[in-house]
């Protein structure tokens, strides 16, 4: 499905997290910070409790996106889609929350390119109000809220945008049907 991902050898590798020695800046890599785990493989649920598989695999920890103009990018996630921004680290790293999900977003690699990325969908309450109030702010949509899927107790609405670096991202809700 792709190619393995290096390591940097200027970052101390411990569980595949990054880590710098006390005294000494921690230099967390995209590619340091991608392979983070949990270290007993354990997941939490949305009631809180910890739920472990077969594999050791939990809940996503972190997703990553490359982008060319990280600063371009930061401002436009943080100021525009108002996710809070949670901090900035070297070498070009810029982690956000979305929701108690951590999003990187990361200058590339020597050697890749930026985008082709995965498509980032947020769940919000109410997909038209959301849909308006990014179009005030300025957000390119790809198309209007629509129906995506019809269930038999709810309705799946999307609404597609594109970041300053054409990754497609999504607002989405789901709706109850009623009646």
């Amino acid at each position: 499905m792709g190619r393995p991902l290096p390591r940097r050898a200027d970052t101390a590798q411990s569980g595949g997290a990054a880590r710098a020695t006390r005294g000494a800046p921690v230099r967390a890599t995209h590619h340091a910070t991608q392979h983070a785990t949990h270290t007993n493989g354990d997941a939490m649920t949305a009631s809180g409790a910890h739920e472990t598989t077969a594999t050791g695999l939990g809940r996503i920890g972190q997703i990553a996106m490359t982008m060319q103009d990280l600063p371009v990018a930061v401002a436009f996630y943080r100021d525009v889609l108002g996710l809070p921004l949670l901090f900035e680290a070297p070498p070009g790293l810029a982690f956000f929350d979305c929701g108690g999900q951590r999003l990187m977003l990361a200058r590339p690699e020597d050697g890749e390119a930026a985008g082709g990325n995965s498509v980032l969908y947020f769940t919000v309450p109410d997909v038209q109000a959301a849909h308006a109030t990014l179009l005030r702010r300025g957000v390119r949509f790809v198309d209007a809220p629509h129906v995506v899927a019809r269930l038999a107790d709810r309705e799946i609405w999307m609404a597609f945008l594109r970041d300053p670096e054409e990754n497609l991202l999504a607002v989405m809700a789901e709706v109850p049907i009623t009646g």
